[in-house]
This record gives C-alpha cells, sequence and structure tokens, in this order.
C-alpha cells in the first residue's frame, strides 16, 4: 500500500525490501491495526506469543523464510526484517561454500481440542532421516532446555530435519499440566513421528528422549516399523525409580505459601501430580517394552550401573542392535536452570550414533 510504502521508506534504510514490506503486512492483519512502525516491538503494540506464531506462519508462507520466535521479544520490526534480509544473505553465501544453515519453523498441529506446539529444525540439506525429540517433563525439562536446544541444532546442522514438542499440558501446547497423562503424551509422541514424515517427506524416523521422554519414545515406537532408531538418554526404567526421585523432592520443598496452599493433588516443585497420572507412572516398566524386531537401540547413562545398563542387557537377549555407553557428565536434570549445562560429549555421542544409523 502506498501508506506503508512511504512509512517504511521515512523511518529505515533499506526498509524498502520484499522481506520488510510482507512482515509489516502480516503484523498488520494479525494484530488487525493499519500502520505499524519501523521501531515498533510486536509485544508492545498488542502482541503476544500465539499472535507471533501466526505471524511466523504466515510470514514463511509469503516468503518461504523463516524467523526465530525468541527474536520478537527483544527485536523491532526493522531489525526483524534487516536480519531476514541478512540471512537470507547468509543463505546465499552458504549454498556456494556448502556449509549447513538451519532454519527454525514454529507451528501448531493436531485436532481441535489437543493442539500441541513444534518447533521444526530443517537444514538446507537433508540426509532423508528425520529426527523426534522427546523431551523429559515437569522441572526437568526446563533444566534440560538448552542441551536440547544444541541438540537439535547439531543434528539439523548434520543434516537432519529434526521436530521437537511440547506434551499436551505442558510448554506451548494447549491445555493444563493435570489435563497431561502417560497414554496422552505417547499418542503425542506418535503423532509428532506423523508429522515430521509427511511435512519432510522423509520415510524413517530416530527418536531421542530424555529421562521420562526416553521412556515415552520408547512406548511410542513399540511395534512400528517406520523407525530407524530410538535413542534413550538416561531413561526412567521403572516407576519406581520415579516414585524415590518424588518423595525426595516433596520431603525437602519448603513450607513456603505455595506449598501451604490448598489444593486437591500433589505437587512436584509445583507441577501437578495428579493421582491418574501418578498411578501410570508407578506402571512405568521400560523392560516390559522390548521385543524381537524392534529397531536399534542406544542407551547412554551418566552411570555406569544404573538401570539403562541393565535393560541394554535383558535387550540384548532378545536380539537386534543394542548399544550402551557410560560418559561421566553432568546429569543436567538435576542441575538448575540458570546453570545451562550443555553435556557436549553426550551430545556428541548422540549425534555420532544417528549418523551411523544412515544406509
Amino acid at each position: 500500500a502506498p501508506e506503508l510504502e512511504s512509512q517504511v521508506t521515512a523511518g529505515y534504510v533499506g526498509s524498502e525490501s520484499h522481506y520488510y514490506c510482507a512482515l509489516a503486512s502480516v503484523w498488520c492483519e494479525v494484530l488487525h491495526v493499519d500502520r505499524v512502525s519501523v521501531h515498533d516491538n510486536f509485544f508492545d503494540i498488542g502482541g503476544h506469543s500465539l499472535l507471533a506464531i501466526e505471524s511466523i506462519v504466515k510470514f514463511k508462507e509469503r516468503t518461504g523464510r523463516s524467523l526465530d520466535p525468541r527474536h520478537f521479544y527483544q527485536q523491532t520490526l526493522g531489525q526483524l526484517a534487516a536480519s531476514v534480509d541478512g540471512a537470507a544473505e547468509a543463505t546465499r553465501r552458504t549454498t556456494v561454500s556448502g556449509a549447513a544453515t538451519v532454519e527454525l519453523e514454529p507451528f501448531f498441529f493436531g485436532v481441535d481440542g489437543r493442539r500441541l506446539y513444534g518447533l521444526l529444525r530443517v537444514a538446507l540439506r537433508s540426509v532423508g532421516v528425520g529426527v523426534v525429540l522427546c523431551q523429559p517433563h515437569a522441572h526437568e525439562y526446563i533444566r534440560c532446555h538448552r542441551a536440547f536446544r544444541e541438540l537439535g541444532q547439531r543434528l539439523a546442522r548434520a543434516g537432519f530435519p529434526v521436530l521437537s514438542f511440547d506434551y499436551y499440558g505442558t510448554g506451548d501446547s494447549g491445555g493444563d499440566y493435570q489435563d497431561g497423562t502417560i497414554s496422552g503424551w505417547v499418542a503425542d509422541a506418535a503423532l509428532a513421528i506423523d508429522v515430521l514424515k509427511q511435512k519432510m517427506k522423509v520415510e524413517r524416523v530416530c527418536l531421542v528422549g530424555l529421562r521420562l521422554g526416553a521412556t515415552l519414545a520408547m512406548m511410542a515406537g513399540a511395534g512400528r516399523r517406520d523407525l530407524a532408531g530410538i535413542a534413550l538418554w538416561d531413561p526412567i526404567v521403572a516407576g519406581a525409580d520415579v516414585e524415590r526421585e518424588i518423595v525426595r523432592i516433596t520431603e525437602i520443598q519448603a513450607l513456603d505459601t505455595i506449598r501451604q496452599r490448598d489444593i486437591a493433588y500433589q505437587d512436584v516443585l509445583s507441577y501437578p501430580l495428579t493421582p491418574h497420572l501418578a498411578h501410570e507412572v508407578r506402571q512405568l516398566d521400560l523392560c516390559a517394552l522390548a521385543s524381537p524386531g524392534m529397531p536399534a537401540l542406544l542407551v547412554l547413562e551418566s552411570e555406569g550401573e544404573g538401570s539403562g545398563r541393565r535393560f541394554a542387557d535383558q535387550a540384548r537377549t532378545l536380539g537386534g542392535r543394542v548399544d550402551f555407553q557410560c560418559i561421566d557428565e553432568a546429569r543436567i536434570w538435576l542441575r538448575e536452570p540458570y546453570e545451562a549445562i550443555v553435556p557436549r560429549n553426550s551430545m556428541n555421542a548422540l549425534v555420532s550414533w544417528i549418523s551411523a544409523l544412515l544406509p
């Protein structure tokens, strides 16, 4: 529109670029405003996280370029447009040099009433096998966030399209945490596999899970024939292991105002533990899921004599490829979020093992 073009030219040198005009148009559309300024921040002019995702999706549909949702919080319209211009130029250069460039695509998937948030990482080159990351849960999700983000980036740079997602009732997905169930989260992981295959046109997928995410990955992969492998990173092998940890955590929780409130169910570090979820956790048994014909397995543990080794030994008796590695690194789910530890040796081992699965 002429008004937008005059505002663009006056407000920002170089802002007449195709990407700037496209992004400004999307903002006006999703925010229901007539004009936006080059100096506007999306959240300062009425935006919120769901609208940010919608604008990112619309922008990619119109330009083919991805925006990093994290930048919406700090950057202005002009800065975001400039970053896309720079990324486009970097893509052109890396295409010539052969280096890997990773693009991020946030999106929602699933049915109405159970919408799940996903983040797809895609490199310019693809090896033809996808990876779905199954996160740990509750407070462990927060503590492991940086490490999982770095793992996704490394796998994408290696050529794997990578989908990470939030289970229903967690993160940016729909629902409340007390709506979460083990069976529901297993179904979410299975759906994530199908969505990645459909979006990226890949026939084979590898699952990577940490802690409860590893157990959910094994449950979601049971009986499937489209999996190249499952990497179990410090898996929860039995529900009794979780119960012992919950008891330890609840014993040391301070009796502050949060703990003294009237609640209908137990919580662990303010994450609800409903009776149904507690019952499902007690029933967890990774050993019962091992079966002949299962895909290649990697069990990666930070303790040499943990329950993961016993599971690996039992799974080997059923045939198939079962690898066990013990890497003495920090157990990141026990560290505070501000420490943001990245266990590089463990991540190197995961990327190497998954890469070795390629034909």
